[in-house]
């Protein structure tokens, strides 16, 4: 018997974790390296492309107002509120798994505030001092860091479930 829904669902967010924490046990025994912008081991470009999977998945979503009411001509980008790369180097250096993707939203915006105000990769070169605050802070208030991305241009943002 297969089950029910829910205990399916439990089954494979066990599988996930226990998938992550296989590639983590890897990408921790590579030459990592964290606070950089360098080529990483393969080991940690698998839990790095992982964790995106699963956090585009598991993670609760935002938007903003330009996003909100962009047409379909309009490209929307996904962002990670907290950079993909953080998650990973929280793991890294030695975070557990589950806390690090409770900490993970995504924030639907438009290309142009994406690339206008600095959120893309680049981040840790136009924003250095909170990317390294990021990998230092406790982290319950890892989001709150993330979100102080979008304070610092003047992006608000707000569940993507609103109501129009």
């Amino acid at each position: 018997m297969m089950g029910s829904p829910q205990e399916r669902q439990l089954l494979v967010r066990e599988r996930t974790l226990a998938r992550l924490d296989q590639l983590l046990i890897a990408a921790r025994a590579s030459p990592f390296t964290t606070g950089e912008r360098v080529a990483q081991p393969p080991a940690v470009r698998a839990l790095q492309r992982r964790v995106r999977q699963v956090s585009e998945r598991w993670s609760p979503r935002w938007t903003t107002k330009q996003a909100a009411d962009a047409d379909e001509s309009v490209r929307v980008d996904c962002d990670h509120v907290v950079p993909v790369i953080v998650l990973v180097e929280r793991l890294l250096l030695g975070d557990e798994v589950e806390p690090v993707l409770q900490q993970s939203v995504l924030c639907l915006l438009t290309h142009d505030e994406h690339r206008r105000c600095g959120l893309e990769v680049a981040f840790r070169k136009k924003q250095r001092d909170l990317y390294l605050r990021m990998l230092d802070c406790p982290l319950d208030e890892l989001t709150d860091l993330g979100w102080e991305r979008y304070r610092r241009v003047n992006i608000q943002w707000f569940p993507k479930e609103r109501p129009r």
